[in-house]
């Protein structure tokens, strides 16, 4: 299982170890953001060549609850991808913020998703607070949603 990091620098253009796509040239956009100023970073896990899971990463994104905060928007794991994968990801989202001078980071997860609230709970998250998502076509269930956060000052890893 490798586990591939592209930033983002500007909107549509993607890095990929730091480094430009062979196939694109260097941004001379005025708009492009030095590496210390990106926003988003993707985290692909692979086996085989394949994908089978990713996070996105909002560097620099506060919440009420959550301040100079990382914010995990998105942690997706392939249901045949086996156990570890979405626990690594989380790991290296969280030594990324921390890396990037964060001190907390934090996610929303699915109030009813008891199994990865779990998940987030044993990796030292606690619930910070609830929000309520009304979107057009949302199923009612999935509007009750949990934030939960963490700091970064204390080790990733289960707390149990």
């Amino acid at each position: 299982m490798t586990i591939e990091t592209m930033d983002t620098d500007e909107p549509g253009r993607r890095l990929s170890h730091g480094q430009p796509k062979p196939d694109r040239p260097p941004s001379t956009s005025p708009h492009a953001r030095p590496a210390s100023a990106r926003r988003v970073c993707f985290k692909i896990v692979e086996r085989a060549g394949r994908a089978i899971g990713f996070s996105k990463l909002w560097w620099r994104h506060d919440h009420p609850h959550a301040t100079n905060a990382a914010y995990l928007e998105r942690v997706y794991v392939s249901p045949t991808a086996g156990r570890g994968v979405g626990t690594a990801l989380v790991a290296r989202a969280m030594r990324a913020a921390a890396d990037a001078g964060r001190a907390r980071i934090w996610l929303r997860a699915v109030g009813s998703a008891v199994n990865p609230i779990e998940r987030y709970r044993e990796l030292g998250f606690r619930d910070v607070a609830t929000e309520e998502l009304s979107l057009p076509g949302m199923i009612p269930a999935y509007r009750g949603m949990r934030v939960l956060a963490r700091s970064l000052e204390t080790p990733a890893g289960p707390s149990r």
